[in-house]
């Protein structure tokens, strides 16, 4: 694929010049909003449409953003800024982003087009579409103008865009895409447009919007008419295997992250701007705090010790890590690895655990004897069996809500027994009586004559097994229907098509011929 001279700016990245600094606009996340009678900060934020002006050092990331998009739609095929302002997503755009005001997430049906404004100019200086490498070492040019060469790091964008190399990016492979996205992103003539498809972890979607928009208003008015699916998702999703035969059909789907069995498109990492809910800051901020509490301990003076606190449960590769602790038998790596807990627990499951101890001390007041538990609101038993075969009543007696054969930990009741709400199933008992209602409106000759499930089927492996028991290509039918329960897409819904009871349509028959 033969690029044209793009425009571009990167030793501009760390200038100053007499306008003012604006480089570490890109680094500042959005502010929170507070509600309309000037309340509390409100629990959904949204960026302002104009950008505030700030003080500091230059953002290399937003430069590797701006050089993804425009290397990309320098070969988009069959999309222009015509189609899109004709486009229903971007003519239903009706509301914009303002700051100090809340506006909910859109619903599944009402997918608003958001808008986001740019006000500033930046001066043009070339980069060629195929950076040297390694890179010159160049001076900066007379009268502050920025050099013309891009960083070395610049050719991963080319690598991420090899598979349209050939035939270009078609429409329909961006549609394709979507089953992917978290949200879609529009830019036609200096302004961004956002269709959101689902929820997003915590607030990763608005810090990587809230990163464009820094883009459009550092280079105002230079960055081109593009339209992208982005995922939100940390690992690579499309397979470089599933488009071997022809990769220009793959979707270009923007992710944080890839490896080389993906053809995912990466984009700068949310956190670059900020990471509140774990008290994390711009990058540039939190390297210089490191940088100045690094100094205050003398090297010598410090713990003999490796030391890392994070989720161990993200990836196998950090399971493996947590094993170089002090072992047991007295081998000691020289490590001190801790698992970091950021959230109490997930969703509500330790409000109805205690809503659960609460009703049995009322039920059986003045009966229940005082008693000192610890209590681990996970699925999995983690107080594994092995490492205390020596002495067993070593073990922490940790109450969780499941065990297998290989753990210790004491079995407690499903929170969900209290009820679920994010899920919008209530207490089971009532839960039952629904179901029991809603059976006996379809006789059992006239349901489905299929064994039916909806859930998440990463939960654990067997339910992934499970899900092969669909209808197989070959033309193999067990007799069953699977499916996978996307809960932000129901929360979106209002539940309609993920209510228990209503389910009670079908009749299982499961076809064990083959067996």
């Amino acid at each position: 694929m033969t690029h044209e001279p793009m425009s571009r700016s990167s030793s501009s990245f760390f200038r100053r010049d007499a306008a003012g600094d604006e480089e570490t606009a890109a680094l500042t996340p959005p502010p929170p909003p507070a509600d309309d009678k000037g309340g509390a900060p409100a629990r959904r934020r949204r960026w302002p449409s104009s950008v505030m002006r700030m003080k500091g050092v230059g953002s290399v990331m937003v430069g590797v953003v701006f050089l993804a998009l425009l290397v990309l739609v320098h070969r988009w095929v069959g999309l222009d800024a015509s189609f899109l302002r004709d486009s229903s997503m971007v003519s239903t755009s009706t509301r914009q982003w303002h700051p100090h005001h809340d506006i909910s997430t859109p619903s599944a049906e009402d997918t608003a087009a958001r808008r986001l404004r740019p006000t500033a100019r930046q001066r043009r200086a070339t980069c060629p579409a195929t950076p040297p490498s390694p890179p010159p070492t160049s001076k900066p040019a007379t009268g502050g103008e920025p050099a013309a060469s891009c960083p070395d790091y610049f050719r991963y964008i080319h690598d991420d865009l090899r598979p349209w190399r050939g035939a270009g990016i078609t429409r329909e492979a961006v549609e394709r895409g979507r089953r992917h996205a978290y949200f879609r992103l529009v830019v036609v003539s200096g302004r961004a447009y956002v269709e959101t498809y689902r929820r997003s972890y915590q607030t990763r979607d608005a810090f990587t919007q809230w990163g464009v928009a820094q883009l459009l208003r550092r280079y105002a008015g230079r960055v081109p008419d593009v339209d992208i699916m982005f995922a939100c998702d940390d690992r690579g999703r499309v397979r470089a295997a599933d488009f071997a035969a022809a990769p220009a059909d793959a979707p270009p789907v923007f992710r944080y992250c890839r490896d080389a069995t993906t053809l995912d498109v990466v984009f700068p990492d949310w956190s670059f701007w900020g990471w509140p809910e774990v008290n994390i800051g711009a990058w540039p901020a939190t390297l210089e705090a490191v940088r100045r509490e690094s100094a205050r301990v003398r090297w010598p003076e410090r713990e003999p010790f490796a030391f890392w606190k994070g989720n161990p449960g993200v990836a196998r590769i950090r399971g493996e890590l947590m094993k170089c602790n002090p072992a047991s038998d007295g081998k000691d790596w020289n490590a001190r690895l801790f698992s970091q807990t950021y959230r109490r627990s997930y969703q509500t499951r330790d409000a109805f655990t205690q809503w659960g101890v609460a009703q049995l001390l009322r039920r059986y007041a003045g009966r229940v004897p005082d008693v000192d538990i610890m209590f681990a609101c996970d699925d999995r038993g983690r107080v594994r069996a092995a490492d205390f075969a020596a002495a067993p009543a070593d073990a922490p007696p940790v109450f969780r809500y499941c065990r297998d054969a290989t753990t210790l930990d004491v079995v407690f009741p499903d929170w969900s027994f209290w009820g679920w709400p994010e899920v919008n199933i209530g207490a089971w008992p009532a839960t039952l009586e629904a179901v029991r209602r809603e059976s006996a409106r379809v006789r059992w000759p006239e349901r489905e004559p299929f064994a039916f499930w909806k859930g998440n089927p990463g939960v654990a492996r067997i339910r992934g097994e499970l899900m092969k028991c669909n209808p197989a290509s070959d033309g193999k039918d067990w007799n069953a229907r699977l499916f996978s329960q996307d809960w932000n897409h129901a929360i979106h819904n209002g539940f309609k098509d993920s209510s228990i009871p209503k389910q009670c349509l079908h009749r299982a028959m499961f076809d064990h011929s083959s067996n």
